[in-house]
């Protein structure tokens, strides 16, 4: 079983990923990572983050969302197939030209809310605002 608080710097990753535009902090903690999809610190020390890469989503889904249908599949895998699919429908609707552009919060931030297990709003509820809140003042 993956560990609560594990998972829950992850839902601050996807919280940050969807908001960074409007949130200063949010925007300097994924500016400064060099992690793939951001998964490292200071969401996650790096051996958690290698941890977080290997772990089936099914084991994320069993803390946020135990009736979610999930599988085997690794959150690193799920979220490179995801990212990749991403890029041939751009690719595809831009022409074949390359001159399009990833979005962390329209393409990475939902593929890891979904990755996780996170329903729609998981950031609205007041318990992950105080604990995201006291988690950002320490980073």
């Amino acid at each position: 079983m993956v560990a609560s608080n594990f998972v829950k710097r992850l839902s601050f990753l996807a919280h940050d990923l969807r908001t960074f535009q409007s949130n200063n902090h949010a925007n300097d903690r994924l500016s400064a990572s060099v992690a793939p999809h951001n998964i490292g610190p200071p969401y996650l020390t790096e051996q958690e983050a290698l941890e977080a890469l290997e772990t089936p989503l099914q084991k994320f889904h069993s803390i946020n969302n135990p009736k979610y249908n999930s599988s085997e599949e690794k959150l690193g895998t799920f979220l490179d197939k995801g990212l990749r699919e991403v890029l041939h429908k751009r690719h595809m609707k831009n022409g074949n030209k390359p001159d399009f552009v990833l979005c962390t919060s329209h393409d990475l931030a939902p593929l890891l809310q979904a990755a996780l297990g996170l329903e729609r709003g998981f950031d609205d509820a007041k318990e992950f605002k105080r604990s995201y809140k006291a988690w950002s003042k320490r980073c």
